[in-house]
């Protein structure tokens, strides 16, 4: 109880100062990978599982969507009011839970910011815990429907190859069907003319979807064979000019015949590994298991967020009053933490955008015929959506970095530094510390002008949906 208790104490002050600048115009194409290790950077421990960070390795396995929205929705559960911005929400929570007697002390509210940064950090690593499980999922999917694929085209090699034994259109080369045919002297009905192969059906020449009429048309042909081979071995055959089948002719029956029924005996096979394979396939939506993916790194990116805020906030109150409190290039160092709530403003309402996008995708398709509808035969396609996701992401870290990640890092290191003795400017006076600047990039909601890379990404975003706009329908970055 009370350690939910201080956590919606800081989440309330976080959430406060976010909707104050609520109207800060924030470009829609922001983070989605951000490179600070947020769970361990004050001992700058560098990439980091914890805060997904580090690169991790994963095997396809089967985590089904429902499982991926269960996990998702559990960690959209917490992140619900702040994704929100509803502060009327969160005090009200905060109120009921609290005891007799709020203790708005400095030090009450640097514990209540540090307890809210430790739950937010357990909520990162489950999250980040929750992306390599997106990942396998992804992984499996992808690996069903390639399978899916190639036994298609197994099944498509094998009716192409039949055609090729039994009926090849070589100009130079007498076809099976064709020697039957020509040395068939029959004129009445019981050994009529094969007609060739994939006259009706084109497809398992043109790479159509549905080759199954061509299947169809070759165990046709295996029919009117084996009726005709039959046919053959009556009595009664031969017993007029008409029905007269000449050795010649029965020679090339057999040796169709026999052609026939092997290349059927393969083909058939080759069409159950593919329904086989369909069926698997089938059970699984590798699109709507990226949107999870990236809806899960949405919500890392958030918490990464949440966590440094709630670290600046306890240790800007932590300062108050306190020696460690030293002039650092001008400003104290309490004042340096507090020029970093622009910045983190800025960041929050970015992400948020991001996250709400991440999470309007994953329901809108979540279970919908546009998301499967080139299923089993998508790897184009996931090819682009996969190739935009990670161009959009690579960008994103860049600019994550100069937006808030280097300006907290630039604050923490000065923070840790020894203090040097102040150095002499060529007039005498005690200036900065060497080697420093004395500002931040300061984040305003009316001076934005030197964020101009935020122009960059709405540009790579831009050119992403130009390029791949089969996707830009439901990949909201």
């Amino acid at each position: 109880m009370f350690k939910n208790k201080l956590r919606t104490a800081a989440l309330a002050g976080a959430i406060a100062v976010s909707t104050a600048v609520s109207g800060t115009v924030v470009p829609a194409a922001f983070a989605q990978e951000a490179p600070v290790n947020t769970a361990a950077i004050s001992q700058n421990l560098g990439f980091s599982p914890a805060d997904g960070s580090a690169a991790v390795g994963v095997t396809a396995k089967d985590h089904d969507e429902d499982t991926l929205k269960d996990l998702t929705d559990a960690t959209g559960d917490y992140l619900a009011a702040y994704q929100s911005k509803n502060i009327s929400t969160i005090v009200s929570e905060y109120l009921l839970a609290a005891e007799d007697g709020f203790d708005p002390s400095e030090e009450a509210a640097k514990t209540a910011f540090y307890a809210a940064q430790e739950e937010a950090e357990a909520q990162l690593a489950t999250a980040s815990a929750n992306i390599t499980t997106a990942r396998e999922s992804v992984a499996y999917a992808q690996q069903k429907d390639e399978a899916a694929t190639a036994a298609w085209e197994a099944l498509r090699d094998a009716l192409r190859n039949a055609e090729g034994v039994i009926d090849n259109k070589n100009p130079n080369v007498v076809s099976l069907i064709d020697d039957v045919n020509a040395k068939n002297v029959t004129t009445g009905t019981r050994f009529p003319d094969f007609n060739n192969l994939w006259v009706a059906d084109p497809g398992v020449k043109g790479d159509n979807v549905d080759i199954s009429a061509s299947v169809d048309e070759l165990l046709d042909l295996q029919e009117e064979v084996d009726a005709q081979w039959k046919e053959a071995a009556k009595w009664t055959t031969d017993q007029s000019s008409a029905d007269y089948v000449t050795r010649e002719h029965i020679k090339a029956l057999e040796a169709l015949k026999k052609a026939v029924d092997a290349e059927v005996a393969k083909v058939l096979a080759a069409q159950t590994a593919s329904e086989n394979a369909n069926r698997e396939a089938q059970k699984s939506d590798v699109i709507v298991r990226q949107l999870f993916l990236q809806r899960a790194t949405a919500q890392r990116d958030t918490l990464r967020l949440l966590a440094t805020t709630f670290n600046v906030g306890g240790r800007y109150a932590e300062l108050y009053n306190s020696p460690e409190n030293v002039n650092i290039e001008g400003k104290t160092l309490r004042q340096w933490y507090g020029g970093l709530v622009p910045n983190l403003i800025f960041a929050a309402n970015a992400n948020i955008n991001l996250l709400n996008d991440a999470d309007d995708a994953a329901e809108d398709w979540f279970l919908v015929w546009e998301s499967d509808e080139t299923n089993n035969n998508d790897a184009d396609f996931y090819a682009d959506q996969k190739l935009a996701f990670a161009v959009a992401t690579y960008a994103k870290i860049l600019l994550n970095g100069h937006t808030w990640v280097e300006p907290v890092q630039y604050v923490r290191n000065l923070d840790k530094a020894p203090i040097p003795a102040p150095v002499p400017d060529e007039d005498g006076d005690n200036g900065s510390t060497p080697g420093g600047s004395s500002e931040l990039p300061a984040i305003g909601s009316s001076d934005l002008g030197q964020f101009a890379p935020f122009a960059a990404i709405a540009a790579i975003i831009a050119l992403i949906a130009a390029i791949f706009p089969a996707i830009s329908g439901f990949l909201k970055f």
